[in-house]
């Protein structure tokens, strides 16, 4: 089995034991002490003994597989060694982050082909029926589990016992991919039920599966199970929805039925090759449909697929495809019917669908979409449509979920096998290199849609498809959980392409929230671009690791890798690059408390975009040097950016910054005392952010709507509002807009005069903002537990709430000080 990164890090702590055990600080010290005397700048070279004792360490979720190297050469080992155990460390590290991609969708397509009525599935339904809400379904390879597990998901829906159906892979027996860890899945699950949202943080994410479990009866079916602790994360025991599980293991999971899937019995056999070849033919030779069955030791999928080469030879008597198996082989285990049965279902193949099969086995992923196929075919779209076709037709490749394909495992080793045979080891790798290559084209696409134009240019020679916006959009979603699975494998397609591609999809996974993904992706593509010694490469991948980590909050790492790589990317001459890094580097100063800092640098960056006619980077950049004139206390400056950045955004025909630049104008005509203003701006950029998918944005602009309605008197209104952004500030995991979301309700049950509704939201507010150190929302809350108290008639309180937020902006640092108070004695 592979390794883990558990398992680099024992074998590191036999290293250090079998060199003496020299303490964590001393191989720090040597570590230091090494890259030095390489010439590696001061600031890069330094290394402390937590870093360095965090690799000897179990449970670690990432590794610098260079560090790894260097601390061998540190225990006095040689140069193989360290190469080596930097071998190991990279695999291990590409193994957990493909185990970090999980796919699901909440639309699995209906079995795809003809079926009988098992026995197994009245045992499921009739367990489900009881009272389970978890049922187990287990048997060997090839014996029909996750078809069962489709055929138990349709009835239930026909029953009316369920409503909503949602499919998850957990490829815990793919033979190249590793499982799909726990909180992967979920998030994947989450995602495909709830539009594409899943909360960031991991307690948001399971109680938003748990919420969408209980709320609504699904039935999820969690498809090819590695283990126990892979499946107990996603399971819910109340409430409505029915999981089923399937594993080629009996899992013991506690209060779970289990029905285990075996062989077929005989008549079983013959029921299904009367059901795809014909009931007709079979009745009219039983005795030789009874021998086809038994040739293929009754396993479903063998049975499924002689069934369907009997269909395709409609002009042959059974006995004679009898006659056929009988001289191939007089007695057949399970194992080698299924070869034989695929062999048999190759041979009657055209030679374009024998050659998509042998193709579509290379890349080591199993769900692509139909664009992704041609391209691995490279052959002219009708000539790929009809080996396709003829594939489908002989039930070669199954429909994972609309729009997206999926091969059986033994299918796949079947065709990987042949292809070794068949195929010189170029055509497998230029197969993969097309799809690289077509998946490459469809995100830079995709990007510059994105950026109407003015965001990053393409690699040069880079020829892209012909779509308009939405379907660029639409198909960079479908592939999403692939592009990030293949970046993190070892040697995989996307290998060589990889820095190129994560340029391509940053902004994308920045939009979805996906940050925990871009980060995998960045710090594999630096690590890449390093190996390939492609130092423009090297800049740009540190530049998106650096953004990256800013939305992670850490701004100590993310100030290191801009700070490191701006002044690079401009002597390099890239200019939009240089300016992100110069805009995200503000974004650091401005939340370290540097306000000054910050709005200078983005003053900066509004010019270098207009010099440079990137209107996108101008309005964006001008929008946010309103947000830091607010905090400074520059109101009518921040207002009159904030309308810069709007008539820009229009001229550039981009909604985006312009969804945004209303929204943050809203906030600020609320602090201005102006909230018809604040209402108009924030109902179009609520809706422009709807449109786009900008659901953080979106949530700001719900809550500055709410606050304005309870403004202007009309507070039942404002509630749903804030309740709206609060389930997105939840889905999103932000702390800012959860505190604000019950501020905003506080605020309207103190309208309403419901004094006890109102104070139990300011004190979550409270509870919330302390918790995350967020000074104007501990000051916001504060506020309105005194004029809730005061409404009461609680002077005393009321009294006490308003000196502790006094304090609260007394002790705010001098340049957040006017915005903190801003807080306190605005409406709202």
């Amino acid at each position: 089995m592979p390794e883990s990164l558990d398992d680099v890090a024992a074998g590191l702590r036999a290293l250090r034991s079998a060199a003496g055990s020299p303490s964590y600080a001393r191989v720090a010290e040597r570590v230091v002490a090494a890259r030095r005397s390489r010439g590696v700048p001061e600031a890069e070279s330094h290394v402390g003994r937590i870093t360095v004792y965090d690799c000897f360490r179990a449970g670690r979720r990432r590794v610098d597989a260079d560090l790894v190297a260097e601390i061998v050469l540190a225990l006095a080992y040689d140069d193989a060694t360290a190469d080596h155990w930097r071998g190991r460390a990279r695999a291990a590290q590409h193994r957990r982050d493909a185990g970090m991609v999980g796919t699901a969708t909440a639309t699995p397509p209906p079995p795809d082909e003809p079926s009988i009525e098992r026995s197994e599935l009245a045992a499921v339904l009739a367990a489900v029926a009881a009272g389970a809400r978890v049922v187990v379904i287990d048997g060997l390879a090839g014996s029909g589990k996750t078809q069962l597990a489709r055929r138990a998901t349709e009835r239930l829906l026909a029953l009316g016992r369920v409503s909503e159906r949602l499919e998850v892979d957990l490829r815990g027996f793919h033979d190249t991919l590793p499982p799909v860890e726990a909180e992967a899945a979920l998030s994947a699950a989450v995602r495909a039920a709830d539009d594409g949202n899943a909360p960031a943080a991991v307690a948001a994410r399971r109680q938003r599966y748990a919420t969408l479990l209980r709320e609504l009866p699904r039935v999820v079916v969690l498809d090819d199970a590695a283990s126990e602790d892979q499946v107990r994360p996603l399971l819910v025991r109340s409430g409505p929805s029915v999981l089923l599980v399937t594993s080629r293991r009996a899992l013991r999971l506690d209060g779970a039925a289990a029905v285990t899937v075996g062989s077929f019995s005989a008549a079983e056999s013959v029921r299904l090759l009367g059901a795809i070849a014909g009931t007709d033919r079979v009745a009219a030779e039983p005795a030789a449909a009874a021998a086809l069955a038994e040739a293929t030791g009754h396993l479903p999928l063998a049975v499924s697929l002689v069934a369907t080469r009997v269909a395709a030879r409609s002009d042959w008597s059974l006995a004679d495809l009898v006659a056929v198996a009988d001289a191939r082989r007089r007695s057949l285990r399970v194992d080698d019917a299924v070869a034989t049965t695929l062999a048999a279902t190759y041979g009657v193949l055209s030679p374009a669908a024998q050659r998509l099969l042998r193709l579509l086995s290379a890349p080591p992923v199993e769900h692509l979409d139909e664009t992704a196929v041609a391209a691995v075919a490279d052959a002219p779209p009708d000539q790929s449509a009809a080996a396709l076709a003829e594939l489908w037709r002989h039930h070669l490749l199954q429909r994972a979920a609309p729009y997206r394909l999926r091969m059986h495992p033994l299918v796949r080793t079947f065709a990987l096998d042949r292809s070794q045979d068949e195929d010189r080891p170029v055509e497998r790798a230029d197969a993969q290199h097309r799809l690289a290559h077509h998946l490459l084209a469809l995100a830079w696409a995709d990007h510059v849609h994105l950026r109407s134009g003015n965001g990053r240019p393409p690699p040069a020679g880079l020829a892209l498809p012909d779509l308009d916006a939405d379907e660029a959009r639409r198909r960079v979603e479908r592939e999403a959980d692939t592009l990030v699975l293949l970046a993190g494998l070892a040697d995989g397609p996307l290998t060589d392409a990889l820095p190129d591609l994560a340029r391509a999809v940053a902004s994308r996974l920045d939009q979805w929230g996906r940050y925990g993904d871009a980060r995998v992706l960045h710090e594999r593509a630096w690590a890449v671009a390093r190996a390939a010694e492609r130092p423009d490469a090297v800049l740009r991948a540190r530049l998106d690791l650096g953004r990256t980590l800013v939305r992670l909050g850490d701004l100590d790492a993310a100030g290191e890798h801009l700070g490191a790589v701006h002044a690079g990317l401009e002597e390099a001459g890239f200019p939009t690059e240089a300016r992100e890094a110069l805009n995200a580097l503000a974004i650091v100063a401005a939340q370290q408390g540097r306000p000054d800092e910050a709005a200078a640098r983005f003053r900066r960056c509004a010019d270098l975009a207009a010099q440079t006619g990137d209107l996108v980077g101008q309005a964006l950049s001008l929008d946010n040097v309103a947000i830091v004139e607010h905090r400074l206390g520059h109101l009518a400056e921040a207002l009159t950016y904030h309308q810069r950045a709007q008539e820009v955004a229009v001229r550039a025909g981009a909604a985006a910054p312009r969804a945004q630049s209303l929204v943050n104008s809203a906030v600020l005509q609320l602090t201005l005392g102006d909230p018809a203003a604040a209402l108009g701006s924030a109902e179009e950029g609520v809706g422009l952010a709807g449109e786009l998918g900008l659901t953080p944005v979106r949530g700001y602009g719900l809550t500055a709507w709410g606050r304005a309605l309870t403004a202007l008197g009309r507070a039942e209104e404002s509630q749903e509002h804030h309740e709206a952004a609060l389930t997105i500030a939840r889905q999103v995991a932000d702390p800012v807009l959860e505190a604000s979301a019950h501020c905003g309700l506080g605020g309207t049950r103190l309208a309403l005069g419901e004094h006890d509704a109102a104070r139990a939201r300011f004190e979550t507010a409270v509870g919330l903002a302390t918790r995350a150190g967020l000074l104007p929302e501990q000051v916001r809350a504060l506020r309105g537990l005194a004029d809730t108290a005061a409404a009461r008639g609680d002077h005393a309180a009321a009294t006490v709430h308003r000196g502790a937020a006094e304090e609260l902006v007394a002790g705010a640092p001098e340049a957040d000080r006017a915005y903190v108070r801003s807080w306190l004695d605005s409406p709202g």
